[in-house]
């Protein structure tokens, strides 16, 4: 680890604590914003973890492919790939009845 990749997973971390608290304010009034910022910590939080084990380049933005990259450093990794994988069928699932209702009504 250098000293350049230090301060800009620290950048990143401290990004990530602030969305976080952000959603954490913001989840009584307006819940959807809230989970969008949660996301958003999750994924700079991952970003941090990256940079700070030497990642040069991090690609994708989403928590599972950023987790997927985690993978080759740390296996345990696989655990939360798996869990924001299902996450993410779940939402799709969701997604498509949405679009569809979306359609009827308009």
């Amino acid at each position: 680890m250098t000293e350049i990749n230090k301060v800009e997973s620290d950048r990143w971390k401290n990004q990530s604590k602030y969305d976080f608290e952000l959603a954490e304010k913001l989840i009584d009034t307006e819940f959807s914003y809230s989970c969008f910022m949660f996301q958003q910590a999750a994924e700079k939080a991952i970003v941090s973890y990256l940079v700070l084990k030497g990642t040069d380049k991090v690609w994708g933005s989403s928590i599972s492919d950023l987790a997927e990259d985690c993978i080759a450093i740390d296996p345990t990794f696989d655990f939360l790939k798996s869990l924001v994988d299902y996450r993410e069928k779940k939402y799709q699932k969701l997604k498509v009845l949405s679009d569809l209702i979306a359609i009827h009504l308009h």
